[in-house]
């Protein structure tokens, strides 16, 4: 990806700093995104959410990338989140710390305020972050792992 495509006003940006912003992206297979709010970023993949569908697009095959200065960067927040990862069996857990878009993924309104929670697994204690969005949506660890782009993309499931 050439970073002098990624502007950020009007500056090169690297794709963690376009998580919140809205872009006009195209990847090199010809697919074109357009004014899509990027959720997250994460291993090398940002993360869209166009039509109900999670898009995870490889950052190194988006040839264009176009910013719209005039629409304000959305509200993030950095949590630290649970991961049981995603097979059936059982993984364990990892605590990750993700970025993502302050706002319900079903109706765009804010987040709860974002608060640590101790969580006991296997006899250890973790911290994480839980919020109760105002909205009455429940913001799922697993759906949130998805949304920062840490899982597979899959259909929204609101």
């Amino acid at each position: 990806m050439s970073r002098s495509q990624l502007l950020l006003d009007s500056e090169p940006a690297t794709p963690q700093q376009l998580v919140g912003a809205t872009a006009d992206l195209t990847t090199r297979q010809g697919a074109q995104y357009t004014a899509e709010l990027i959720r997250g970023y994460h291993a090398g993949r940002l993360v869209l959410r166009p039509a109900g569908v999670w898009v995870q697009l490889d950052a190194a095959d988006i040839i264009a990338a176009v910013t719209h200065d005039a629409t304000p960067h959305a509200d993030t927040r950095t949590v630290q989140l649970p991961d049981r990862g995603t097979s059936r069996s059982y993984e364990g857990i990892t605590i990750r710390t993700v970025t993502l878009v302050w706002a319900c993924p079903a109706c765009d309104r804010p987040r709860g305020e974002p608060r640590k929670s101790r969580l006991p697994e296997d006899g250890e204690h973790y911290y994480v972050h839980t919020w109760s969005n105002a909205c009455g949506h429940n913001d799922l660890y697993a759906r949130c792992l998805v949304e920062a782009g840490c899982h597979p993309a899959r259909p929204v499931d609101a």
